[in-house]
């Protein structure tokens, strides 16, 4: 996404002073949804609001702060990691993982918060150094076993933690089609965690973008989705905001069709995406190949400069 943002073919630049600017009154004579509508066709029946290498009014200047809102005393990895997994995020882990662990009725010792970060820092190790299993870290086999992290944790324990890790409670997990049926619930508490913590530790800079990412899975889940013309057609979609240092600010994970027929999707989440930071003038990158994220209905709502890539 950050590469997008400085690979400009051609550039198509709209702006609003707008504060006041109703939906219906502004609305494009054609049938259907606006987003199912080719671009092309969008900007021939709007006359005079898109325009080729220019402004329609002179930008307002960014008044925002941005880069890292961080403490003055951080100083070493853990602290920066602290800033986002937060003590308190520890200790909801510590805490459900132990109340899962006494539903079960089984004899065990709880664990407490140095032995949860024990075990997500043994969880990151392993993604840098990759072994076909997680019990070969303990192999007996020197080839495969590694010391540092076998020092740290008995795999016995480290497998107790992976079997009982929880974040949320499974007896208030709301039934499959009830009103607040989330199929985030097991995670949900830790996805609102992150958006929070991402907030308060990054001011947004002035360019922002707005497109999907793909996270790669090849499991079973009706959340997955297929995308043949991303590098990671595979995997969980995920709507981002981030900044041009790849900072991701905001983000809202795609859990599938709904019920009822979604019709402005794309505007609902440009809306969602950008609410926290409106009215400090950001830049925003829309990219053009998407059709959900170039309405012009979406350019007024946000009354932002919109530049729309095609690349």
């Amino acid at each position: 996404m950050c590469q997008m943002m400085h690979k400009l073919h051609n550039i198509q630049i709209f702006f609003s002073n707008s504060t006041d600017i109703d939906d219906e009154s502004n609305d494009v004579s054609v049938q259907g949804s606006v987003e199912d509508v080719p671009l092309s066709e969008r900007i021939e029946n709007v006359e005079g609001i898109w325009e080729n290498h220019g402004y329609i009014a002179e930008p307002k200047n960014f008044i925002g702060k941005g880069g890292p809102n961080l403490p003055n005393d951080i100083d070493d990895p853990i602290s920066f990691f602290h800033c986002i997994f937060t003590n308190e995020s520890v200790d909801h882990l510590v805490f459900h993982t132990n109340y899962y662990a006494q539903q079960k009725h089984t004899t065990f010792e709880p664990i407490n918060a140095a032995t949860m970060k024990t075990f997500l820092g043994i969880n990151i190790a392993m993604g840098i150094k990759n072994l076909p299993s997680y019990k070969d870290y303990w192999s007996a086999n020197i080839q495969l076993r590694d010391n540092y992290i076998a020092s740290l944790m008995p795999l016995k324990n480290f497998q107790w933690c992976l079997s009982n890790l929880h974040i949320n409670d499974n007896n208030l997990e709301p039934r499959r089609h009830e009103q607040n049926d989330d199929k985030l619930y097991k995670v949900r508490p830790y996805l609102d965690h992150l958006s929070k913590t991402f907030l308060q530790c990054m001011n947004p800079n002035e360019f922002q973008s707005i497109d999907e990412s793909m996270i790669k899975f090849k499991g079973s889940s009706t959340m997955k989705q297929y995308m043949p013309m991303k590098p990671i057609k595979r995997g969980y979609k995920i709507w981002v905001r981030a900044d041009q240092t790849g900072f991701i600010s905001e983000f809202e994970i795609y859990t599938g069709k709904t019920d009822s027929v979604e019709t402005s999707l794309g505007k609902r989440v440009i809306l969602t995406l950008t609410n926290k930071i409106q009215g400090e003038y950001h830049r925003f990158f829309l990219i053009i190949f998407s059709l959900l994220l170039t309405s012009w209905k979406i350019c007024l709502k946000i009354k932002f400069m919109v530049m729309v890539m095609e690349l």
